[in-house]
This record gives structure tokens, C-alpha cells and sequence, in this order.
């Protein structure tokens, strides 16, 4: 039977495309495409991880570290490299806890003197002295106060207590006498004498205690801290041998105080001090 002939659409035999189509036609197609996509593969194994011949080449490579051999000895130190250079300055860290405080220092050695410095400006004139031109009679101001000492011999004396300077006006004298344990105070006018406090002549202890409270309070200093109120001079004992008389017994002696001192009529060996404080 007569093979059939086929036309295309175009009306020519197909016949002839099935005549040159066979077995050895397929291998060189095949052979063909495998060689245009073989350029390719090696393309992709240069610059990816998905080529075929990138991952054999990895696998020897693991395969290969595998197999070295054991790590041997530790080698020398090398020598010390040069210094690096310096790098910036780190940020400030935090203030660290005071520690405690040490102990002290031996003292140093003395500088050396400094310069001289400027002169400084004048002061103010102070207030005029005393015995000064301003005030050329010496007089004691109101309120200032003058002390001294002052002492008998044996037999009938007049003390001297002399001021150094005027006390204008004239204080009153107060002087300390002992009557049996009793501290009183006398006040010596011109030719007579009187007792501080409300018993001129004691009987009791109760007078004498309150005779001595006036003395306390006219003249509250003592032998070895003499003090005078104001417009007063005040005298006090010290020390004293056998039995002085009492000033009572020369009343014809006794005079007021001057603005230059006074004079006190004593018998025995007797001394102290006093104070003076002008009005």
C-alpha cells in the first residue's frame, strides 16, 4: 500500500520533515542544547553558591580540612611590637569614694620673707589721752578706774594712797576693818567715822551679818582684786601682824579724801590695796 501523503496548511509534504527526523538527528539536537547550557553552569559556579561545581568544590574543601594532620607545637613568642599610636581620651568616669583622711604632714620649712608691702592710708586722730594737750590737768575720765597698794609699820602711821592722777570731784573712802570674824566697811570723813549698814555698833550676829552685807555691796572687790563702784575709793586688807588698832581710835586724824589721794591714821604692822573709780 502507497504511503499517504500529508500536506500542511500550506500545502506542502510533511512526509520529507519525518524522513530526516530520526534517532541520530535527537542525539545531536541533544547534544547541541547541552553544550549551549554547559557555558552557563560554569557562569553561575564563578559567582553563586547554587552552581553544581561550587558545591563540589566545597565538599573537597571540607574534606580536605578533615584530613590534616594534628597541630603542632606552639611556637616562640614574637618580639613586642611598636607602640600603637595614642588614642583619644575616654569620657570623665564617675567621682570615686573619699578615702579617709590621712594622717598629718610634718611642717615645712619657713619661706622666705615677702616684699614690704605699700604704706597704708592714715588713720583716724583717736580721742585725747590723758595727761595730754588736750587734756593737760591729768584728770581720771568719768568711769575709769585707778588701783595701787598701800602699808604700815609698827606704832601709830598715816598711810598715803596717792593718785598718780587728779580725781575730780573727790571720792568717798570706804575702808575694810575685821571685827571678830566680821568684815565691815567704814566710811572716813574729815575728823569722824561711820559704819556701812543699819548697826553702827554691832551687838548681835545678825547686826554684824548685816553690816557686812553693806560692806559686800559698797565695795564688792577684794585684798587681791581691788574694785571701786563709781565717785568711790575703796580700801581693803591684806595682810596683817598682831592686832592693829582700829582706825575708830584716831578720829582726830581723819580727814576726808582730796582729788590727789588721802591719809589714814593705822597703828601695827598691816598693808593691801585699793581701788579708785572716778565719777
Amino acid at each position: 500500500m502507497r504511503a499517504f501523503a500529508n500536506k500542511n496548511s500550506n500545502g506542502r509534504n510533511t512526509n520529507m520533515f519525518r524522513r530526516h527526523f530520526n534517532a541520530t538527528t535527537v542525539v545531536a539536537i541533544v547534544a547541541l542544547v547541552f553544550a549551549m547550557t554547559g557555558g552557563a553552569f560554569a557562569v553561575t559556579s564563578k559567582g553563586g553558591s547554587k552552581s553544581p561545581v561550587a558545591s563540589v568544590a566545597k565538599k573537597k574543601k571540607k574534606k580536605a580540612k578533615v584530613l590534616r594532620g594534628p597541630r603542632g607545637p606552639k611556637g616562640a613568642t614574637g618580639a613586642t611590637g611598636p607602640a600603637g599610636t595614642q588614642g583619644p581620651a575616654g569620657p570623665q568616669g564617675p567621682a570615686g569614694v573619699t578615702g579617709a583622711k590621712g594622717d598629718k604632714g610634718e611642717t615645712g620649712l619657713k619661706g622666705d620673707t615677702g616684699e614690704k608691702g605699700d604704706k597704708g592710708e592714715k588713720g583716724d586722730t583717736g580721742e585725747a589721752g590723758m595727761c595730754s594737750q588736750a587734756n593737760p590737768e591729768c584728770r581720771l575720765a568719768s568711769g575709769a578706774s585707778l588701783k595701787g597698794t598701800w602699808g604700815s609699820t609698827t606704832g601709830k602711821t598715816l598711810v598715803s594712797i596717792s593718785f598718780p592722777v587728779a580725781v575730780s570731784p573727790a571720792p568717798k573712802v570706804i575702808v575694810q576693818w575685821e571685827i571678830n570674824g566680821f568684815s565691815l566697811g567704814v566710811e572716813v570723813e574729815h575728823e569722824s567715822k561711820k559704819i556701812l549698814g543699819p548697826s553702827q555698833n554691832p551687838e548681835s550676829q545678825t547686826e554684824a551679818e548685816e553690816d557686812q552685807a553693806a560692806w559686800k555691796a559698797a565695795c564688792p572687790g577684794s585684798a587681791s582684786a581691788p574694785v571701786a563702784p563709781r565717785g568711790s575709793l575703796c580700801v581693803y586688807i591684806g595682810e596683817s601682824e598682831g592686832s592693829p588698832t582700829t582706825p575708830f581710835g584716831f578720829s582726830d586724824l581723819d580727814e576726808a579724801a582730796h582729788e590727789f589721794g588721802v591719809v589714814l591714821p593705822y597703828e601695827g604692822v598691816i598693808g593691801g590695796s585699793w581701788a579708785v573709780t572716778a565719777s
